[in-house]
């Protein structure tokens, strides 16, 4: 029998030594981060290890208890069969999980001996295979199917105001308002990056929240200002100091664009300005003890700022070929806007140069297979620097 969430604190166990179990059918509207469980060792043992489970914890409504949440934690040995929700509002069968209390509030917890989960689409369709099972012998009842229909039809005129995503960035949709809580910030290379932590969440938030009305209304302005500065419609007119050839009959796209995108791997053109270079200070140090080319651009224009590499043939096809130090500093010194007259190479000690708008093509592209999203980086390919005419 399915309990719904508004009587599962009646399964409560007046007596430590008997465990109540409840069958439960959710919409999920938050889920954390896996992390690894903490090993517990005896007082005068010191120091603290991980133990041998992950878990996360999610938070599940209904139709019978929506105004507050339940939680749900699970754990498992592996954290590859965790539930991985795909989508805020997508749907939870928990079967056999223990109820308890913690700080005063009621939750649900997942024994992996004798617990199983599925998840389902939360969309009003008629497809009721879940996507994710704790088994393969997993088989939802008739019953089960009619609850999950009718959550169905009531999420559909339910506004969900908190929600999350997986935990992968991916799956959040462009132009939603996210709330990131336990981000942890560092400052690499001029850049702002963040640090996912086991305790960070990702939840989507109603745009009639105040906070995001405000926000909004700061976003409104900044997108102002920055379509007096660059329209995305009318980008500035590069200069003749690079080429593009593979990209050359594509429209041009904003920075913010290629973070944004939908997929992990594309090729844009963008018009930017190449604002520092990392590098050797000399050509032959550019080629690495592996043999390969290697150096790092930093671009930007109004809407954003992003570290692209340059890498083996791709080094060579920007500087056509492979030149002496002083043509190699020339040209990477017209590409960031220093005058002739400094002669430090890559204008690293000029403090007045005008890094001017020039024309490349950009390609993303990930390391990992494990973790494509987040291993995502971006190349500068295809693009010459042009000698100087004058």
């Amino acid at each position: 029998m399915v309990v719904p969430l508004r009587d599962v604190s009646k399964y409560l166990s007046r007596s430590v030594n008997v465990i109540s179990t409840v069958n439960v059918i959710g919409a999920v509207i938050e889920t954390t981060f896996a992390k690894k469980t903490k090993r517990v060792f005896p007082k005068k043992t010191k120091g603290r290890d991980t133990g041998t489970d992950s878990c996360c914890n999610l938070r599940i409504i209904d139709d019978t208890h929506h105004n507050f949440s339940i939680s749900a934690t699970v754990f498992y040995k592996n954290i590859e069969r965790l539930p991985l929700v795909m989508a805020v509002g997508d749907i939870i069968q928990l079967r056999r999980v223990l109820v308890g209390t913690y700080n005063g509030e009621v939750n649900l917890t997942y024994w992996k001996k004798i617990s199983s989960f599925a998840l389902y689409r939360g969309k009003d369709d008629d497809i009721l295979d879940p996507y994710q099972v704790s088994s393969s012998d997993f088989v939802p009842k008739d019953e089960d199917k009619i609850i999950i229909n009718k959550l169905r039809k009531w999420l559909v005129n339910f506004q969900l105001h908190e929600g999350v995503h997986k935990s992968h960035l991916h799956l959040l949709t462009v132009g939603k308002w996210v709330k990131i809580t336990y981000l942890r910030l560092k400052l690499y290379g001029g850049l702002w990056h963040g640090v996912f932590t086991c305790h960070t969440k990702l939840r989507y938030i109603s745009n009639e929240d105040q906070l995001i009305v405000e926000r909004q209304r700061l976003a409104d302005e900044r997108l102002f200002l920055i379509s007096r500065k660059m329209s995305y419609l009318n980008f500035p007119e590069p200069l003749p100091i690079t080429v593009v050839n593979h990209c050359d009959h594509m429209t041009p796209v904003t920075l913010m664009s290629v973070l944004t995108h939908s997929k992990v791997t594309a090729i844009f053109k963008c018009i930017v300005r190449v604002v520092a270079a990392a590098m050797p200070c000399k050509t032959e140090n550019i080629c690495l003890s592996t043999g390969k080319y290697n150096m790092r651009l930093t671009l930007e224009d109004s809407t954003a700022r992003i570290h692209a590499n340059v890498i083996e043939e791709d080094v060579v096809t920007l500087f056509d070929g492979y030149p002496d130090d002083e043509k190699w500093s020339r040209k990477l010194n017209r590409l960031l806007g220093v005058s002739d007259s400094n002669d430090s190479i890559g204008g690293e000690k000029d403090t007045t140069r005008n890094p001017p708008w020039v024309c490349v093509c950009l390609k993303s592209y990930y390391l990992s297979e494990d973790d494509i999203w987040g291993t995502r980086n971006f190349r500068v390919f295809d693009t010459k620097i042009l000698e100087d005419s004058s």
